[in-house]
């Protein structure tokens, strides 16, 4: 694939650009916000405001665009091309197959691929998985183009497939879940007046290198868990959200993260039974400041 449009200029759209522009292979892009249009400018090729613009003279489609727009395009694209026209369309949906760019032109061949990692900037791209759903004819042209973005391709089996949404909601709680975290640990350090910066990044790189470890050597990832719940400490459970009441969610956020932990160490026999049932007693206690519990 030589010459290839993008439809979207968000944060994967763009980094996507940027990557296909050092290759020579971008030959336009359709961007519908007016505002964006000046922003990508650098690229120095045609911007494009509307499917009609389109030409019917390139190899690939690439889709950038949310998820609820896509069918809509699809179609337009299906509605312009001619019954002849040789193309293939693209999407980088993590949560749909690849039937969602079917349509009344047969020769519009259908490829799906998506990023194992969220992308924000054209950096992004450098070393990730990308997760491919393709015709087994397909699978060279898309390696090669995957290259090109310096990925590394990896074909989802029917089985995968099927189970889409279930790995999609895999990459949602590692990367959005981290990020939420993230940010109420900061907001905490910051009401502690300790700033963020200066603990929370040895923190958490520690952890998740020790948890990357444990999985890469197919060890118990749970068994690098410290603190007060595998301690059975209970005053500090409490101590710790009663601290924490005065950021809204927070407690409920704590009591579930809490929850979550419990289950894993039960289920990896870390903790009993027993001891399990009297972790989640405590976190059904009323905090000292009378605020309900979970």
């Amino acid at each position: 694939m030589n010459a290839i449009g993008i439809i979207g200029f968000g944060s994967l759209g763009r980094s996507l650009a940027q990557a296909l522009k050092d290759s020579g292979r971008l030959s336009w892009l359709m961007i519908r916000d007016e505002s964006k249009h000046e922003s990508a400018r650098f690229l120095k090729v045609p911007i494009l405001k509307d499917i009609a613009e389109i030409s019917h003279d390139q190899d690939a489609i690439i889709l950038a665009i949310p998820d609820q727009e896509i069918q809509g395009i699809v179609h337009e694209i299906h509605r312009i091309f001619s019954v002849d026209d040789t193309c293939t369309l693209i999407h980088c949906s993590g949560a749909l197959r690849k039937d969602m760019l079917n349509g009344i032109h047969p020769m519009l061949k259908c490829i799906a691929m998506h990023p194992f990692q969220s992308v924000k900037i054209h950096a992004d791209l450098q070393g990730i998985p990308w997760g491919i759903e393709c015709e087994e004819e397909e699978r060279e042209v898309i390696s090669e183009f995957i290259s090109t973005l310096n990925g590394l391709p990896f074909f989802l089996d029917e089985h995968t497939i099927e189970l889409k949404a279930l790995y999609h909601a895999t990459a949602v709680i590692s990367a959005n879940f981290l990020t939420i975290l993230t940010a109420y640990s900061s907001e905490l350090a910051k009401k502690a007046k300790i700033p963020p910066a200066l603990f929370l990044h040895k923190i958490q790189s520690t952890v998740l290198e020790r948890a990357h470890d444990a999985m890469n050597n197919q060890k118990s990832i749970i068994s690098g868990l410290t603190g007060p719940l595998i301690r059975m400490d209970e005053i500090t459970i409490l101590a710790n959200r009663k601290a924490i009441q005065s950021i809204p969610g927070m407690d409920e956020l704590y009591c579930s993260m809490c929850k979550a932990g419990i289950e894993l160490l039960v289920k990896e026999q870390v903790v009993t039974s027993q001891q399990g049932n009297r972790l989640f007693e405590v976190l059904r206690e009323i905090p000292s400041d009378g605020q309900n519990a979970l």
